[in-house]
């Protein structure tokens, strides 16, 4: 038995995680917790199977054993999907994997996406949605007044308030690790937008399923810049102080792969490493060593570090790399990654 539903990335976990559970012996019942709490919606649920798969598209924020005690799931196999990086047994009856199910909805250009002309920013970055850790980039890009040499946008809704009370307030406080002077004047700005140029939009066609939602790199955001700066879904839990880690793997992470471009990513702990094990070429030449490791505040740091050096620096520097941009463009235009991640769900079940 399977719940009904449309959520997100289900697609994709029938088409391809579920086909590699039955290999290995398993046929779950699935429950997509996602963001919600898992407490109410496990409570009373009538699980026929002995197995069953929770889903999770949003960022994982639950304590596991919090989910492998439920009294709902009792003696049952739990597997525990994520948008994480790492495959864990943890014994005979509780496992958590990492299926990206938003990478096997990327897409195909018709065309090549970036060609080596004379493009005309070096950098671009849809930062787009208001959280704590996107307003502190934004803010570093208005403080080291970049945001008119940068493709760059921000949004603002009345959703954000709360949001931006809060970080506002902790930026005053010296001890919560915000240092955001001037916030309120860059706030005023928002929402910041680059105009889409439709008259040179490239046509696409589907490379893999996918939702409305998950559009391609059509955007001058990909199509005009050396480097893409790709400020992942989640990288660390708010307040900035705690530094709790937090894996994410979207749809945001491939797409200077697919664009041609120089990936720049500031994403948690770990996502480069997780990235590189995929076989995909980081060029971590780029940025300082240990770069992955850093915090989020680190990171962003040397992020600006690099940008601040302009669009000679970035152009040189992509030119110099033309055979890693090259190889990422084929491998994700490739089947490979997807085995691989799979093959690595598999393994941890033998």
């Amino acid at each position: 038995m399977t719940e009904p539903g449309s959520y997100s990335g289900r697609g994709m976990i029938d088409k391809h995680l579920i086909p590699v559970l039955n290999d290995v012996g398993y046929y779950p019942d699935i429950i997509n917790i996602s963001s919600l709490d898992p407490d109410k919606e496990l409570q009373d649920k009538q699980i026929l199977s002995d197995c069953v798969l929770i889903t999770c598209i949003d960022p994982w924020r639950f304590n596991d054993s919090d989910v492998f005690n439920h009294p709902s799931l009792t003696g049952k196999t739990i597997i525990l999907q994520t948008l994480g990086y790492t495959n864990t047994k943890y014994n005979n009856l509780h496992y958590k994997i990492s299926f990206p199910a938003f990478y096997f909805m990327r897409h195909k250009p018709e065309v090549d996406v970036l060609s080596t002309r004379d493009l005309d920013y070096g950098f671009s970055c849809l930062n787009n949605t208001l959280s704590p850790e996107r307003i502190v980039i934004g803010h570093k890009f208005y403080s080291h007044d970049l945001l008119d040499k940068i493709i760059f946008s921000q949004n603002r809704t009345d959703y954000d308030d709360y949001i931006i009370e809060r970080l506002s307030e902790d930026s005053k406080d010296i001890y919560s690790g915000v240092n955001l002077p001037n916030l309120d004047q860059y706030l005023k700005m928002l929402p910041i937008s680059y105009e889409e140029d439709t008259s040179k939009y490239l046509s696409f066609n589907n490379h893999k399923e996918h939702m409305i939602w998950a559009h391609g790199t059509d955007h001058p955001a990909w199509k005009n810049a050396y480097c893409n700066i790709v400020t992942e879904t989640t990288a660390t839990e708010y307040p900035f102080y705690l530094n709790l880690n937090s894996p994410f793997f979207s749809e945001k992470s491939q797409k200077p792969f697919s664009s041609k471009q120089i990936p720049l990513i500031v994403g948690a702990q770990g996502h480069y490493a997780y990235l590189k094990d995929l076989g995909f070429e980081m060029m971590e030449d780029l940025l300082p060593s240990g770069y992955d490791n850093m915090t989020f505040l680190e990171k962003v740091d040397a992020m600006i570090s690099v940008v601040i050096k302009g669009k000679d620096f970035i152009k040189d520097f992509y030119f110099d790399h033309l055979k890693e941009i090259e190889h990422n463009y084929d491998l994700v235009m490739g089947d490979s990654v997807e085995n691989k991640i799979l093959n690595n769900i598999r393994s941890v079940f033998q």
